[in-house]
């Protein structure tokens, strides 16, 4: 077996045990609602607590493919406190040995505390391995981004934000993708720039988009809403990208092994995935929670980040791994 693919198959074992060590009973684990822990990359996690949501767009202000709306229901997981960034995303280089994103020497983009962009879903997919993390599903991201808030359009409420009383790195101009400086920010913002939402994570509207783990599907909420057993825990492609995930891919050959699978015409790999959240190129109404977007994974461009997510339950963890939705 070839060295990365070794260390790949070796943080995939990471990634799927994770906090075996302190699993703790059901009860004890209820009684827990908040907890901040630091990961190896640096990054600060909190533990959203496990719970249920309405998903998708209760005002009737998106498209059909943000309906219908659908309870789903969910296991305690951590996410992180703030987008992964580009001085975490150079240690992972370094470490790894994995390539620079796209704008890794744009001055625009490239300051220590911005976060990183210009990375596609394999290299976001890619540090999250390398990190014994994975990638939010839509569900946990949706979840985590409304901040405990019901029946709410955005992170902070339902009403516009009021400049200069800024809630998020977005367009302030009157024209879409051409920033204004209003905010402080012509384009990506220092991480954690703007007031957390009510789980007390920042950016989950603006400043980037975010990579989900999901295959997107125009019809899947239409679909999970229809099936019981897709309402816990929903991930859309599930099938394909464990096969993905646990397959043997090296890190530093993640996007090298997909463009050969590509060859052989299996097309799921160029499948387009979920992407969350606004960013700075977004008026102020693309940062709904309610909002899906998509983009190919092998496609980059300086709008487009992310951060990462892990089970709680290490049980729960392993489960989500590998067994197969009904």
């Amino acid at each position: 077996m070839p060295k990365s693919t070794t260390l790949f198959m070796s943080l995939v074992f990471v990634a799927l045990i994770g906090f075996i060590g302190c699993s703790q009973d059901n009860e004890e684990m209820r009684a827990i609602h908040w907890e901040e822990v630091t990961w190896k990359d640096g990054s600060k996690m909190l533990r959203i607590p496990f719970g249920s949501f309405e998903m998708g767009d209760q005002f009737n202000d998106g498209p059909i493919y943000e309906k219908p709306v659908h309870t789903v229901e969910l296991s305690s997981f951590y996410i992180d406190v703030y987008e992964i960034t580009n001085a975490q995303y150079s240690k992972f280089i370094n470490e790894a040995g994995y390539k620079e994103p796209t704008f890794w020497e744009d001055p625009d983009f490239n300051a220590p505390d911005q976060p990183v962009v210009g990375v596609t879903w394999y290299d976001a997919m890619s540090y999250a391995i390398w990190a014994g993390k994975r990638l939010p599903t839509e569900a946990e991201w949706a979840y985590a981004a409304r901040g405990g808030q019901i029946d709410k359009k955005f992170p902070w409420g339902s009403g516009k934000p009021d400049i200069p009383d800024v809630d998020g790195n977005y367009i302030t101009s009157q024209y879409v993708g051409i920033n204004g400086s209003a905010d402080g920010y012509r384009y990506t913002a220092p991480v954690g720039s703007f007031p957390p939402n009510g789980y007390g994570l920042y950016d989950m509207a603006g400043n980037a988009r975010e990579w989900c783990m999901d295959e997107y599907d125009d019809f899947y909420f239409l679909e999970i809403s229809q099936k019981a057993s897709l309402l816990k825990n929903p991930l859309s492609g599930y099938d394909h990208l464990i096969e993905l995930i646990t397959g043997e891919i090296g890190v530093d050959g993640f996007i090298v092994q997909s463009q050969e699978r590509k060859k052989q015409e299996n097309k799921n790999m160029l499948q387009p995935h979920v992407l969350r959240g606004g960013c700075w190129y977004f008026k102020w109404y693309g940062l709904r929670v309610a909002l899906r977007n998509k983009q190919s994974p092998d496609k980059a461009d300086n709008k487009i980040g992310f951060r990462c997510v892990r089970s709680y339950d290490p049980v729960e963890e392993i489960k989500w791994n590998v067994e197969p939705e009904d």
